[in-house]
């Protein structure tokens, strides 16, 4: 993964891709996959807004069971084994508990009908998901002190999967895209399209790191740029926005399991969107801590700023659901992503349910325009797919037949346990949580991160082993440009403890050599992780 937007404006392209989140990058992926010549751009690091913005989980698909959408509860299902598949590193099963209140004896019944409906439709797919089942309130107290949990009838226990690091997985998409011929830039920021009458041609984008104005074109252009989109559709009103956010906690979680936690009612912000009382937060456990989510607000267009009263009322809201009285000094970092939403009547609005593709030669008379809006992190390669699939019939090509489940990058994990043990005896001299937390990140690619000579594997920053190696492959293979991209999307330091400011100065001090930054860059580059990392969260527009 070299970058260079000026290689990539010598060439001519089937495809540009317009947005590098879960849905761009699954795009070019799949393109090239193919056999489609892609570019892929976006305007900021990879990754860096919505799609790293999520509650972790890779849902199955049990929820809708309420509508009895068994379409998608399948597709979800199908995907859900397709990530643990392709990406074991980085994607692994998650228990999650329902608790029952007590006198709740028929919803526990109801439940558990629930639990035998999802183990039906699972039949035939990922063995590594267990059975759901249900639990007394003995058996859900021999579990935890979780008050939450000690106070109840009952529960349903099933499993979903969990990615432990979201933008890591987004990153190993494009390493395994870029294989399959695929160009891809950061900080490329797509000013216009290029028009001829009513055909569009390609793009004009600018280089956000240096400048430059190029010109590229191809035959098909798709926007996956989520709620940045409607900037350079034309003819297309402006997508409702809902905000969602996150929050990480500096507490333990209460065991090795999700906990759904109802919602008592909706508060003053939020009842206006149509979110009815019986809505579940999750408390989530991730790396080490405590993630609680989604609480949603209303957006402004494409507006991600956050307000210290929203994450104030968010947490007030958690408390009143679970009894945690989790204080504002116990927040170690917010999560926060745009979604998009549908009227629901009465100026309320409602979360989108199901992805857009929009074939616009066919909609409003542009051809060469498809545009995709998704709605779901779990579902992306499957959206990604049917996009390409309009491609190729737009193109006039026949579809290649490609394997859903061969591996990404770092992905060629048959059992990630019994390979990070593996791997642990091969390096008897390292730590193996250390060796296992690199295998976490970079799965069965990890060796290209470090160096092998024993005595360069036990290199820190701070008390982080290994991170030296892995600020010098983010910049040299993963077009890492700013010391942000390293914190928070290359590495898994941003979004949970406090990093010390002095590893966060020989962060820079290597990135600025290997990037040969000045001075006056390095400063700069200080002072903005400083913000984010005190701030709390990571907008989408970082200087």
């Amino acid at each position: 993964m070299k970058r260079s937007i000026e290689a990539i404006a010598a060439a001519d392209y089937d495809v540009i891709v317009v947005g590098g989140g879960i849905h761009g990058s699954w795009v070019a992926h799949e393109a090239a996959q193919q056999g489609l010549s892609v570019c892929l751009l976006e305007k900021g690091d990879f990754g860096h807004a919505t799609s790293a913005n999520s509650l972790k989980i890779i849902h199955g698909g049990i929820r809708y069971l309420q509508k009895l959408d068994i379409s998608r509860m399948r597709e979800s299902m199908r995907e859900q084994t397709v990530l643990m598949d392709i990406a074991p590193h980085l994607v692994h099963p998650l228990p999650i508990l329902l608790p029952c209140s007590r006198g709740w004896k028929n919803r526990l019944f109801t439940l558990r009908v629930a639990g035998i409906l999802n183990d039906m439709l699972r039949m035939g797919g990922s063995g590594s998901i267990p059975r759901t089942r249900t639990l007394s309130g003995a058996a859900c107290r021999e579990l935890t002190s979780y008050r939450a949990i000690r106070e109840m009838d009952g529960a349903l226990l099933w499993h979903d999967a969990q990615v432990h690091n979201s933008e890591r997985l987004v990153i190993s998409i494009l390493h395994s895209a870029t294989a399959a011929g695929a160009q891809i830039a950061n900080y490329a920021d797509v000013t216009s399209l290029i028009r001829s009458g009513s055909r569009v041609d390609g793009v004009e984008v600018r280089d956000v790191i240096d400048g430059g104005t190029y010109r590229i074109r191809a035959r098909l252009t798709v926007v996956t740029a989520g709620p940045w989109s409607s900037s350079l559709l034309p003819d297309t009103e402006p997508i409702p926005l809902i905000k969602g956010i996150n929050l990480v906690i500096k507490r333990p979680p209460p065991g090795e399991f999700a906990i759904g936690l109802e919602r008592k009612c909706p508060t003053s912000t939020n009842a206006g969107m149509g979110f009815e009382t019986g809505r579940f937060f999750f408390v989530v456990p991730w790396r080490r801590q405590t993630m609680i989510g989604t609480y949603y607000f209303r957006a402004g267009n494409s507006d991600l700023s956050l307000k210290e009263s929203e994450i104030d009322e968010f947490r007030r809201e958690i408390n009143r659901a679970s009894g945690l009285d989790i204080r504002p000094d116990e927040i170690a970092w917010v999560h926060a992503g745009l979604l998009p939403a549908l009227p629901a009547g009465k100026g309320t609005l409602r979360l989108a349910e199901r992805s857009l593709i929009c074939d616009h030669g066919r909609e409003n008379g542009i051809s060469g325009l498809i545009s995709l809006v998704g709605v779901k992190y779990t579902t992306a390669r499957a959206e990604a797919r049917k996009a390409v699939a309009l491609c190729n019939s737009k193109l006039g090509r026949s579809p290649k037949v490609s394997n859903p489940q061969t591996p990404i990058f770092g992905g060629n994990i048959s059992c990630f346990s019994k390979y990070a043990d593996q791997e642990a005896n091969n390096h008897p001299a390292v730590d193996p949580s250390w060796l296992k937390g690199l295998i976490s990140n970079y799965g069965s690619e990890y060796s290209r991160v470090i160096n092998r000579d024993s005595s360069r594997m036990r290199s820190c920053i701070g008390n982080r082993p290994f991170l030296t190696e892995a600020v010098l492959f983010a910049a040299r293979e993963e077009m890492a440009v700013r010391l942000t991209d390293v914190l928070l999307r290359r590495t898994d330091i941003g979004g949970t403890s406090v990093f010390d400011d002095s590893s966060l100065v020989e962060c820079c001090t290597i990135l600025a050599e290997e990037l040969g930054w000045d001075d006056q860059r390095k400063q700069l580059e200080l002072a903005n992780a400083r913000r984010v990392l005190q701030a709390r969260w990571a907008g989408p527009d970082q200087p």
